[in-house]
């Protein structure tokens, strides 16, 4: 194991990493870095006196790297819910999330599409949330625009995609059952097309899926999208 100081940290802040992990590659890491600047920026808000741990803050005081893993390619955890909507993947650093989910969509779905035909769900209603926001700027925190799967424990967030796509009956047809994914990465996904009006039925084990239509039921009653 070996540690370094956090660059700019006052006080100073050891950084303990395992031995296959260097103190660059943890630093040059697109989520770790969005996790730190996430926390500074929630830490810096208790200095405000209208902060509700302004008079026992908290403060960051170690960080500690228990494990790393490394995944061959550039595919990394990917994950994707085969309904009517939403793939979720991590990007590459120099990608964008709807870029991902375009590429994302054409390898498991058969369907090609351009990246601004995606509509960030997430994203234009944290812009609504944050227009209609009374709440001082010294308290905010910074939160990402995404869906948090396991706020307060898990920095992970995942955007949430809408494409919309009219098809003649016949095609929609030919894409029910249809046999996708990267043979060559391991994946074997069976397409599966769910009437709109089902999809909380059919997803509701799964939190992205209930993430997504609950969004877009609340953009469509709003007229958004």
């Amino acid at each position: 194991m070996s540690t370094f100081t956090l660059p700019g940290s006052n006080p100073p802040v050891p950084v303990h990493l395992p031995a296959n992990l260097s103190e660059n590659q943890l630093l040059s890491f697109p989520a770790f870095k969005i996790w730190l600047s996430t926390l500074q920026r929630s830490l810096s808000t208790q200095k405000s006196t209208r902060h509700e741990f302004h008079s026992a803050p908290y403060a960051l005081r170690k960080i500690e790297v228990q494990a790393v893993d490394f995944f061959g390619g550039d595919r990394v955890g990917s994950s994707f819910n085969l309904m009517t909507f939403h793939p979720a993947r991590k990007r590459k650093s120099a990608g964008t999330f709807s870029g991902s989910a375009a590429k994302e969509i054409q390898e498991e779905t058969g369907l090609s599409i351009q990246q601004d035909e995606l509509v960030d769900m997430t994203a234009l209603t944290a812009h609504i949330v944050e227009k209609n926001s009374q709440k001082a700027d010294d308290t905010k925190e910074e939160l990402q625009n995404g869906v948090y799967p396991s706020p307060g424990g898990s920095d992970e967030f995942i955007p949430l995609f809408l494409y919309q796509k009219r098809l003649k009956r016949s095609e929609i047809e030919k894409l029910q059952g249809q046999l996708t994914g990267l043979r060559i990465e391991g994946e074997k996904i069976t397409l599966k097309l769910v009437p709109l009006k089902d999809l909380w039925k059919e997803g509701f084990r799964d939190g992205k899926t209930l993430a997504a239509w609950a969004l877009y039921q609340g953009l469509i009653a709003d007229e958004l999208i």
